[in-house]
C-alpha cells in the first residue's frame, strides 16, 4: 500500500470547454486592444508589457477572468479533498489559477502559477481580494496603499513560478504521484515526475490519451489511467479508501 502520495493535477486545457472559453477571450481582446491577435503574449502574458501598458493588459485580465466566472469544483476535485481529509495525500500542485482545489475543501495546495483570487501591488507588496467590481469596465485598479497599478496575483512570463521548493520536498517523501489532466511538459514542474522516479517512487497518471510522460515510464508500480479524471478519479479513490 503506498502510504504518502501527492498530486500534480491539472494543467492548462484539462477541461477543454475552459480552454476554448480563455482562447476566445485572448483573442477577442488582442483585437480590441491592438487591432490584431498577434498580441496576446505580448501585451497581457508578460511582467514587462504590464509594466508598460497596464491599462491593456488589464482589458485581457478582464475577459479572462469572465471566463472563469460561475466554475464549480468537479468531481475530480471532490475525490482529491477526499483522499486528502482521509490522510492518504499530503498535497496538490497545480498549475491552475482558479481556486477550485480550495473550493472543493482541499487544504495543501501549492498554486505554481498564481492564484486570481487576489490582486497585488508590485511596488508594496499588498494583496487584496479580487472583487467582481474589477471586471467592469474602467481604469486599471489602483494600490490604496500606495497607488501603483494591481496585477492579478497570478505568475507572468518573467517571473518565477511559487512554491517549487515545497513542491520538491513533497517529492522526496512521496511513494506515488498522482499526475492528473496535465501533459507534464510545462517547465520547471514538468521535473518532477522524474524526480519521484529517482528517490524510488511510481506514478499514477490520468489523462484522456497516453503523453510523453507515458512513453518516458511511470515507474515500477505506475499505471495509466484512461478517461475523463471526472469519472476516473472517483472511482480509483472510491476504492483506494474503502480497501
Amino acid at each position: 500500500m503506498f502510504r504518502r502520495m501527492f498530486c500534480w493535477a491539472w494543467g492548462h486545457a484539462v477541461d477543454n470547454r475552459v480552454y476554448r472559453d480563455h482562447t476566445r477571450a485572448c483573442t477577442r481582446c488582442a483585437r480590441e486592444c491592438l487591432g490584431d491577435d498577434n498580441g496576446v503574449v505580448r501585451v497581457g502574458h508578460t511582467l514587462s508589457c504590464f509594466l508598460r501598458e497596464p491599462e491593456k493588459a488589464w482589458r485581457m485580465y478582464r475577459a479572462l477572468a469572465a471566463a472563469l466566472l460561475g466554475r464549480r469544483p468537479n468531481a475530480a476535485h471532490a475525490a482529491l479533498a477526499r483522499l486528502e481529509e482521509a490522510g492518504r495525500l499530503t498535497g496538490i500542485v497545480t498549475q491552475n489559477i482558479d481556486g477550485l482545489h480550495q473550493a472543493a475543501g482541499s487544504r495543501n495546495v501549492l498554486e505554481l502559477h498564481g492564484e486570481a483570487r487576489h490582486l497585488q501591488c508590485l511596488a508594496c507588496g499588498r494583496l487584496e481580494p479580487a472583487r467582481v467590481a474589477h471586471l467592469s469596465p474602467g481604469p486599471a485598479p489602483h494600490c490604496a496603499d500606495c497607488g501603483a497599478f494591481l496585477k492579478p496575483n497570478v505568475v507572468l512570463f518573467e517571473e518565477a513560478v511559487r512554491d517549487l521548493d515545497l513542491a520538491g520536498d513533497l517529492v522526496r517523501t512521496c511513494d506515488l504521484l498522482l499526475v492528473i489532466g496535465t501533459s507534464a511538459q510545462v517547465v520547471p514542474a514538468s521535473d518532477l515526475p522524474s524526480r519521484v522516479r529517482s528517490e524510488g517512487g511510481s506514478i499514477l497518471e490520468f489523462n484522456l490519451e497516453p503523453t510523453e510522460l507515458t512513453a518516458s515510464g511511470l515507474g515500477r508500480s505506475g499505471t495509466f489511467v484512461a478517461g475523463r479524471v471526472g469519472t476516473t478519479l472517483p472511482l480509483v479513490v472510491e476504492r483506494a479508501l474503502t480497501r
